[in-house]
């Protein structure tokens, strides 16, 4: 009999997977908050471990409560950075509209994803921006949803995304909503009750995978 595939989860904060108890399947790793210390987590952790595929879950912010509200889990299937560049009096450049180069956005593998929505949903599939500081501002956070096109925001899709395609591993990732973006003293937040039904979820997911992974070494 052949040896189950690996699958390396990833997570930013102690909050969303420390209480994680994975199965031998399954090996879990805390990448740190942030694009750079998920990408840099995320690299070595795949060097590693040499995984059949990258699972990334954890907490994120919503730009429409009444499309996805606070509790709700959702699929990544696309990842797109949305504050790399220069806010100006007129409005947010990007690295293209610099002549900086481009960061294309990048999508969930389509085979892993499925799995993921047959396992662990139906979970709606969202476009996350990823950005460096949150919007905690109305206006901002109406700005980047406009820009991006995304329903959720995080700190890390795009870098985890990054460095596994950087390495040539499928990634997926899924999250749950934790807050609404926004003013701060208006918005809604659920850190504790978002977290639990993350871990959850990724507990289902981890079970399924022991049990009947989507592919064979």
């Amino acid at each position: 009999m052949s040896a189950r595939p690996l699958l390396l989860a990833v997570y930013a904060h102690p909050r969303e997977g420390a209480e994680v108890r994975p199965p031998p399947s399954v090996r879990l790793v805390e990448v740190g908050v942030g694009k750079v210390a998920a990408a840099l987590g995320t690299f070595e952790a795949v060097h590693d471990a040499r995984p059949a595929a990258v699972l990334s879950f954890g907490l994120c912010g919503t730009y429409d409560g009444r499309a996805l509200g606070v509790g709700a889990a959702c699929r990544v299937r696309q990842a797109v950075l949305s504050d790399e560049g220069v806010c100006t009096p007129h409005g947010f450049l990007g690295l293209g509209d610099l002549g900086l180069g481009t960061a294309e956005p990048l999508d969930a593998d389509g085979g892993l994803d499925r799995w993921l929505d047959h396992t662990a949903g139906p979970l709606p599939a969202v476009r996350a921006a990823t950005v460096s500081t949150c919007a905690g501002a109305s206006d901002l956070a109406r700005a980047r949803r406009e820009r991006s096109g995304a329903v959720v925001e995080t700190m890390e899709s795009y870098a985890i995304a990054a460095a596994c395609a950087r390495l040539g591993v499928p990634w997926a990732e899924v999250r749950v909503v934790s807050n609404e973006t926004g003013d701060r003293d208006r918005a809604r937040f659920d850190l504790d009750g978002a977290a639990a039904a993350g871990r959850a979820l990724v507990e289902r997911i981890f079970a399924r995978w022991e049990e009947a992974p989507p592919w064979n070494p």
